[in-house]
């Protein structure tokens, strides 16, 4: 039996609430933020992905609502990026810190 996948960095650019995201993880990482920061997005996106490998990528894509629907279409009204960054991202270790 092969060793599970683990992902140690996750690139988001222009996905639904998403402008711009680089975010390394850890083996336990939170995911934190105030209520349209941008959360499900991430974690939908890392779903597209497992969806268009298990699949299609035209499938994963469809399932959404189509391209139209997960492309980032304002970075809001003042310009500035109301998205996830990576404060929002807290590994276990840093967790641990705190307490």
């Amino acid at each position: 039996m092969s060793a599970p996948v683990f992902l140690t960095r996750v690139v988001l650019r222009n996905y639904k609430s998403i402008g711009d995201c680089n975010c390394r993880l850890q083996p336990l990482t939170y995911l934190v933020g105030a209520n349209g920061s941008g959360k499900s997005s991430f974690l939908d996106a890392l779903h597209l992905v497992r969806d268009a490998l298990a699949g299609s990528l035209e499938n994963a894509l469809n399932e959404r609502g189509g391209l139209s629907e997960v492309r980032r279409r304002s970075s809001g009204a003042d310009g500035n990026d109301p998205g996830l960054s990576r404060r929002h991202l807290i590994t276990g270790r840093a967790l641990m810190q705190f307490f």
